[in-house]
């Protein structure tokens, strides 16, 4: 019947050699064909060839740490639903060390797989590789240089609600165990028997980060204790 039509056998020619061309130049550019779900998009991609937080760390973190970690639920008091509580860290101390891998304890958790926890799944080999290029590029906000990121420090006021929460129930006013006293800061400078817990400029050197970092300090069964005999206090008749 085609012999009838030579020229819808032509057409059929023409279109087949168009498709051919059209998939040869895109094979030798090494472009593929996109299949159905898939997007033509690429990933945004800093023009410094570092991480971005807006575009690339924060969206990581909302998407999968915050429903522990935000402002909401604030799990050993890590908040990582903006730049500013990300910096301030935990009650363990800081979380990112600008420039600082090894020393940047989010990153060993999230490249270990420890967190997130809860059964939330790793995140993926691209995620960990975009939070280790930010930290090494200097973790720096979208707003931010990365002199001013690494300007960044966490004071006395951000800590001691820390201290008053976990520890002055064995280290205060009232009680002084080891004749340590963690109500304020002269008292937190002038240490306890066993010498100074603080070292100004050198945490290597201070005891109270090493017993902390340990899990020694606060003694979770203490504290187990101390949370079940308030449970059972009655409470006040009205």
């Amino acid at each position: 019947m085609l012999s009838l039509y030579p020229d819808r056998i032509w057409r059929l020619v023409l279109v087949a050699f168009v498709t051919l061309g059209i998939f040869t130049r895109d094979y030798q550019s090494g472009a593929r064909p996109v299949q159905a779900g898939q997007s033509q998009v690429a990933p945004v991609t800093p023009a410094s060839g570092k991480a971005s937080f807006d575009l690339e760390i924060l969206p990581i973190f909302k998407s999968n740490c915050v429903r522990c970690h935000g402002s909401e639920a604030k799990m050993k008091e890590l908040n990582l639903s903006s730049y500013e509580t990300i910096m301030k860290g935990s009650e363990s101390g800081p979380v990112i060390v600008p420039g600082k891998i090894d020393e940047s304890r989010l990153y060993k958790m999230v490249k270990d797989g420890v967190m997130p926890a809860g059964g939330a799944g790793r995140l993926s080999a691209a995620q960990v590789s975009a939070i280790r290029s930010w930290i090494e590029g200097g973790a720096a906000s979208g707003a931010q240089s990365v002199e001013t990121a690494t300007a960044v420090k966490v004071t006395y006021q951000d800590v001691l609600p820390v201290l008053l929460l976990r520890c002055t129930v064995c280290h205060g006013l009232r009680r002084q165990e080891g004749g340590l006293d963690l109500h304020s800061y002269a008292a937190i400078l002038r240490g306890g028997n066993s010498g100074p817990v603080v070292v100004p400029g050198k945490p290597a050197e201070s005891l109270i980060l090493t017993k902390i970092r340990s899990g020694e300090m606060p003694p979770k069964k203490r504290m187990s204790a101390l949370a079940t005999s308030i449970s059972a206090c009655p409470s006040r008749a009205d």
